[in-house]
C-alpha cells in the first residue's frame, strides 16, 4: 500500500479543503425536524389554544400540535405572535381567560412558541419521530427556551427546564436543558439551548418533556421555539473529506495508469520526455508539460 500523501499534491489538498468547506457550509444543511417553529397550526384555529386531542381540556378549543405527537395529560398551550394579552392557552381557557404573571415575548426565532406546564402533576411533552438519520453520525440539537409562571398563584421560586430524549429501541440519551430559575410571579427571558446526540438507527425519537426540580412550584410553564437538528459540521467534513481524498487519488492513479502528466508532480528521474513536447530553455520537462 503506498503512502497516499505522495500521491496528493497540494494543488489537490486545496481542491479537498474547498469541498470540505462546501461540505460543512451551516446555511446547506437541512432541518430535520418540522414544524420546529410551531408555525404550522390546524385550519380555522385562529387564536391561541390548549395542545392536544382527548384531554381534559378546560375549553372546546383543544386540538392538535401539527408535525407533533403529544402526551395523553398535563397542560401545554399553543402561543400566537407576540402575545400581548398574555393569554394563557389563548382567550378560551379559562373563564375568565387565564394568563401569565409576565410574558418573555417572541423567542429570537419569531412567531408562535409553546408553553407547556412544568409543575409535577401537570408535566406535559411533545415528541417527534426523526427520519434520514445516518447510524454514528452527531447531530447538533438547537432550541430557544424561557418560562413564566401563570397569574393568580404564589409558591416559590422554582428551578425549570425540559427534559430532551433523543433515540430509538437501539438506545436512548437524554439530557436537561440548562435550569432557569424562575421567581414568583416573574418570567425568563429567551435562551438559546444546543444539544449533541448520536444516532443509533436510521429513525429516532425526539421528546420534549417540561419538567421542575421544585414540588412546590405553583404553575411555572416552560416556553420552546425553534426548534433545528442537522448534522454536526465535524462529522459532515470528516465524511467529505474521505470521500473528495478518495476520488482524488482514483483521478490521480488513472492518470499514472494511463501514462498522462500528473499535474503538480514531480519529474520522475530518468523518464524519457513526453511525445510531442519541447523542452522549453531554463524550465523542467514537468513544468513545460504543466504550462
Amino acid at each position: 500500500v503506498s503512502d497516499w500523501s505522495s500521491d496528493v499534491s497540494s494543488s489537490d489538498l486545496a481542491a479537498i479543503a474547498a469541498g470540505v468547506a462546501g461540505y460543512v457550509t451551516p446555511a446547506a444543511a437541512q432541518n430535520l425536524i418540522q414544524n420546529g417553529g410551531f408555525e404550522t397550526v390546524p385550519t380555522g384555529v385562529a387564536t391561541g389554544y390548549q395542545i392536544g386531542t382527548g384531554l381534559a381540556a378546560n375549553s372546546a378549543s383543544s386540538t392538535a400540535l401539527p408535525d407533533w405527537a403529544t402526551g395523553s395529560s398535563g397542560i401545554g398551550c399553543m402561543e400566537y405572535g407576540a402575545n400581548t394579552g398574555q393569554l394563557l392557552c389563548g382567550p378560551n381557557y379559562g373563564s375568565p381567560a387565564s394568563t401569565f404573571t409576565t410574558y418573555p415575548g417572541q423567542s429570537p426565532n419569531g412567531g408562535n412558541a409553546i408553553a407547556l406546564d412544568a409543575g409535577t402533576s401537570y408535566q406535559f411533552k411533545i415528541s417527534q419521530l426523526v427520519a434520514g438519520l445516518t447510524i454514528g453520525t452527531i447531530y447538533s440539537l438547537t432550541f430557544y427556551q424561557a418560562a413564566s409562571q401563570q397569574a393568580g398563584y404564589g409558591g416559590v421560586t422554582s428551578d425549570d427546564y425540559f427534559q430532551v430524549s433523543f433515540g430509538s429501541p437501539a438506545g436512548t440519551t437524554t439530557i436537561n436543558s440548562t435550569t432557569m430559575v424562575l421567581a414568583v410571579g416573574s418570567d425568563v427571558a429567551w435562551q438559546k439551548q444546543t444539544m449533541q446526540f448520536t444516532a443509533n438507527a436510521t429513525s429516532e425519537t425526539l421528546t420534549f418533556l417540561s419538567d421542575t426540580a421544585t414540588s412546590a412550584a405553583q404553575p411555572p410553564f416552560v416556553f420552546l421555539d425553534g426548534v433545528r437538528l442537522i448534522p454536526e459540521p465535524a462529522s459532515i467534513g470528516l465524511m467529505g473529506l474521505g470521500i473528495l481524498t478518495v476520488g482524488t487519488l482514483r483521478r490521480r492513479r488513472a492518470r499514472r495508469a494511463a501514462g498522462s502528466p500528473v499535474p503538480g508532480a514531480p519529474p520522475i528521474s530518468g523518464a524519457p520526455p513526453i511525445s510531442g513536447t519541447t523542452p522549453i530553455s531554463g524550465t523542467t520537462r514537468a513544468s513545460a508539460a504543466f504550462h
